[in-house]
């Protein structure tokens, strides 16, 4: 990630990036990640993550290497269960 980077379509994003020690190009949307970086993040990293469905029941625990496939949580467009509008702002309403 440090040499190629990669491409981040949030300048929010790309900003605090940056602020942190990567090499950041705006004009691009590449940021070039020290490893240093990627490495302090792995280790914060909790061991297990759980992912719930919206009544608050576990649905499943994502852990060692296993592979899941989820088909829900990469959508690209969101409906709000309580007024049924369509939104493709991942952070609307956070």
């Amino acid at each position: 990630m440090s040499k190629v980077g990669v491409k981040v379509d949030h300048k929010e994003a790309l900003e605090l990036l940056k602020s942190i020690g990567s090499e950041v190009n705006l004009n691009s949307r590449v940021a070039k990640i020290p490893e240093y970086i990627v490495k302090e993040a792995l280790d914060k990293t909790p061991n297990i993550v759980r992912l719930y469905y919206r009544d608050g029941k576990r649905f499943i625990e994502l852990y060692g290497d296993n592979t899941y496939f989820d088909v829900g949580s990469a959508a690209y467009y969101y409906m709000d269960y309580k007024t049924n509008e369509i939104s493709g702002d991942l952070f609307q309403g956070i």
